[in-house]
C-alpha cells in the first residue's frame, strides 16, 4: 500500500502505511563521519609560469626575437627587423593575432585554407613538422622550430597562444 496524500480537511484512512518524516539515512561508518566535517581550506593559488620574448641584435644590426616557453624552450622566432620599433610591432602582432588565429593543417590531404590570422602547420624539406603564424594581412610574423611529430607541433602552437603576451627581455641591444 502507498501513502495517501493529505487533503485539507481529509484524514488519512485507517489502513495506511505508517508515515515518517523523510530524512536522509544516517551513516555510521568512519568515512561518513569525515564527510560531515567542514571542507578543507582552499589550496593556495599556483603561480602560473609564463614565457618571455628574448630580443637581440644580429651581427648586421637587425633585431630578432624568440618566444621562449616557461621551461626555456624556444617556441617561435621572428625574421629580421631593421628597427626596434618594427620588432616591437611584430611582438605586439603575436599578442593580438595568436589567441584568435585559425589553424590550417597543410599536412592533411585536401586541406581547406583558413582565413588569416592563422597558424599553418606544414612539413619542411627535412621531414619535420613546423608552424608559422600569419597576421590578418597574410604577413608571416614568426616560424617555429622543427618538431618530430604533429602532436608536438600542435603543443608548440598552444604554447604560443598561452605566452603571446609574455614580457620582453632585451639582450645585447640599446634598450
Amino acid at each position: 500500500m502507498g501513502l495517501n496524500k493529505k487533503d485539507s480537511g481529509t484524514k488519512p484512512q485507517a489502513k495506511t502505511a505508517k508515515t515518517t518524516k523523510a530524512t536522509a539515512p544516517k551513516e555510521t561508518s568512519s568515512k561518513a563521519a569525515k564527510t560531515d566535517k567542514a571542507a578543507p581550506a582552499a589550496a593556495p593559488k599556483k603561480t602560473v609560469l609564463i614565457g618571455k620574448y628574448i630580443v637581440r641584435k644580429t651581427d648586421n644590426e637587425n633585431y630578432v626575437f624568440s618566444l621562449k616557453a616557461s621551461n626555456g624552450e624556444n617556441i617561435t622566432t621572428s625574421g629580421a627587423y631593421t628597427s626596434k620599433k618594427s620588432l616591437e610591432n611584430g611582438i605586439a602582432s603575436i599578442g593580438k593575432n595568436a589567441p584568435i588565429a585559425n589553424l590550417e593543417d597543410q599536412t592533411m590531404p585536401k586541406y581547406i585554407p583558413a582565413a588569416n590570422p592563422k597558424f599553418e602547420i606544414y612539413v619542411d624539406k627535412g621531414g619535420e613538422f613546423r608552424f608559422r603564424l600569419k597576421a590578418k594581412n597574410g604577413q608571416i610574423i614568426s616560424v617555429s622550430q622543427g618538431y618530430s611529430s604533429k602532436a608536438s607541433c600542435r603543443n608548440g602552437i598552444d604554447s604560443v597562444r598561452k605566452n603571446a603576451n609574455a614580457p620582453v627581455e632585451y639582450l645585447d641591444t640599446d634598450k
